[in-house]
């Protein structure tokens, strides 16, 4: 079997906060490496993920017929939902490359608490031992200039990092554009 490479090429970058809490069902089937998997990384708050089925009115095993119960009533698509936290990292490959997926949902707060997710909240201590500030205090704007290592540490930015990350969700994916072997855009297999 010829050896696999993956080349990425391309980033999608996702955010989700506010009222953009989900993302519609859908393909990742415009690229033209089909065959090379999409990595996605997911940083902020937890999310339940769905993977679907190859798509249409199938019911998802790709044989283009509608599963039906014994009294003959269609059955609902076979959807699998996966919690994704911060941290984690999905491939899509092989026969889930082309799936339909998309987020149903995005957790925080006590949502997030019951999936086992803790988030940094107000009064939680660093490992100086000083509470965390409150959100939105002492962020005001400073030039370089006037940057003191006793006012500003990498830990205090941590804390706002993970604040900001505890009310949002972001989700980067990556993957690969053209085919294995081609270099240039339009590849000379579709230029044509």
């Amino acid at each position: 079997a010829p050896e696999r490479v993956f080349r990425a090429e391309a980033a999608i970058v996702n955010y989700y906060g506010g009222k953009c809490t989900r993302m519609g069902g859908h393909r990742d089937d415009l690229e033209l490496a089909l065959e090379a998997p999409v990595v996605s990384a997911s940083l902020g708050c937890p999310a339940v993920f769905l993977l679907g089925g190859e798509g249409g009115s199938d019911g998802n095993d790709g044989d283009g017929k509608r599963k039906r119960d014994a009294d003959g009533d269609d059955l609902p698509p076979k959807v699998l939902p996966i919690l994704v936290r911060s941290g984690d990292v999905m491939v899509l490959g092989g026969k889930s490359r082309l799936r339909l997926h998309g987020v149903a949902k995005i957790l925080m707060g006590e949502e997030a608490a019951a999936v086992g997710v803790r988030l940094v909240e107000e009064g939680d201590r660093c490992s100086d031992g000083k509470y965390a500030p409150k959100f939105g205090a002492g962020t005001e704007r400073r030039s370089l200039s006037d940057h003191d290592d006793e006012q500003s540490t990498e830990e205090e930015d941590l804390v706002y990092v993970r604040r900001f990350l505890s009310n949002h969700r972001i989700n980067i994916n990556i993957r690969q554009v053209l085919p294995t072997g081609e270099v240039d855009f339009p590849p000379a297999s579709v230029a044509d």
